[in-house]
């Protein structure tokens, strides 16, 4: 059987799957040591490369989302639209553009989480007056990095 694992968090973060696409594992990477899940063994390395070779395993260069490929980049972050009148607000931190060239409603590219109520909620691309209005976190480059960061402020937030 061959074994691919495919990159989901850049050099930290490993899916394991079958030639049918079928996940049977992970790698999780950290400086002092490599985690192999699979088979429902758990196998600990000292190195990325020992843990692919001890099980014979392949590693893939395409992410494992290549069916959302965005084409459309604000200072390296996603945008949902064509962007027009790109700028960056340096106070925030945020890569602003406009959907059309004479609208005046600015979307902040990237992935945020935003605090609304007493939860933190996952937005893409939201307006930039409801990230003025609300406490929030961000931009983040992929949808990954915002989800973990979702995970841990709504962890937080529990008694």
């Amino acid at each position: 059987m061959n074994l691919l694992a495919k990159n989901i968090l850049p050099e930290k973060f490993w899916i394991i799957e079958d030639e049918s696409n079928t996940k049977l594992g992970t790698i999780q990477v950290s400086p002092q040591r490599v985690k192999v899940v699979l088979d429902g063994g758990n196998y600990i390395y000292a190195d990325f490369d020992s843990a692919l070779s001890s099980h014979d395993i392949l590693t893939s260069t395409d992410p494992i989302n290549e069916a959302k490929v965005n084409t459309h980049n604000v200072n390296d972050y996603p945008a949902k639209d064509q962007p027009f009148n790109e700028m960056y607000d340096a106070i925030h931190g945020l890569p602003m553009y406009t959907k059309t060239e004479k609208s005046k409603c600015f979307y902040a590219a990237g992935y945020y989480i935003i605090h609304f109520n007493f939860a933190w909620a996952p937005a893409y691309c939201p307006k930039v007056i409801t990230l003025n209005r609300n406490e929030f976190c961000g931009p983040y480059k992929t949808e990954i990095e915002m989800k973990e960061q979702l995970r841990l402020h709504n962890g937080r937030n529990k008694d």
